[in-house]
């Protein structure tokens, strides 16, 4: 097999999966739809960051109840220490001396440990903390029902289109053979013209529905993807 079929062979196996997998992905249940648009919620991502943010403030507040320990640590150097001049015959030296006192580094540690045992303005903060959690978690519940309520408005509104087509499609078919029959009895002269042209009429009438339908139908799909998160392509 030489390059150009493996390939060719390549691009067919992917077209392939990628139609099998759109064919796969296409068609969702209720509770699917329900999933998927929980799943894909930027308003529901934000919640869960804000939940997210208000579960660390909590833990940041705890923190302030446990030990502190601080250390400190120090390091200085002297690049150039003070020079003393000590005279001949001090100390019983016969010459004059030149010295220097000090070190040329100092290092200095230290540590320092706290325990708070009670501080009323941090138990006020902690518990209006805790308060904003269970808030934020509850928006965020009470966004996620919302969601799903107004998926499965989506979902029925795309439903009721599709079968008011299919029930106008068929009343097409009966409304198609009942004019024929007209039109046939009235050649036989047994039916009045003017029955033919309220069935043409009404014929008419029942395929411009079916345009319309159609068009309702693309709407509330797209509305129902929008909702969900779902690609309008």
């Amino acid at each position: 097999m030489n390059n150009i079929t493996k390939l060719i062979l390549t691009i067919f196996i992917t077209i392939c999966f990628k139609t099998l997998f759109a064919q796969e992905t296409s068609s969702f249940t209720l509770e699917e739809a329900k999933i998927f648009a929980i799943q894909n919620s930027k308003d529901l991502s934000l919640k869960q960051i804000e939940v997210n943010q208000a579960k660390l403030r909590v833990k940041e507040s705890l923190s302030y109840l446990l030990p502190q320990v601080n250390g400190e640590l120090t390091y200085t150097h002297y690049g150039k220490l003070n020079s003393t001049v000590i005279p001949a015959g001090t100390f019983g030296i016969p010459e004059e001396q030149i010295v220097q006192f000090g070190a040329p580094n100092n290092v200095n540690v230290g540590i320092n440990a706290s325990q708070s045992i009670f501080n009323g303005v941090f138990l006020v903060g902690f518990k209006a903390a805790d308060v904003f959690v269970r808030m934020t978690e509850q928006e965020k519940a009470v966004k996620a029902e919302d969601i799903k309520d107004m998926i499965s408005r989506s979902y029925y509104n795309v439903l009721i289109a599709r079968e008011s087509q299919t029930i106008v499609a068929k009343n097409i078919k009966n409304l198609e053979t009942l004019l024929q029959n007209t039109q046939l009895l009235f050649k036989n002269g047994l039916a009045e013209e003017i029955d033919v042209d309220r069935l043409t009429l009404s014929l008419a009438n029942l395929k411009t529905q079916v345009n319309t339908l159609e068009n309702n139908i693309k709407l509330t799909e797209v509305v129902l993807k929008f909702q969900m998160g779902y690609p309008l392509e």
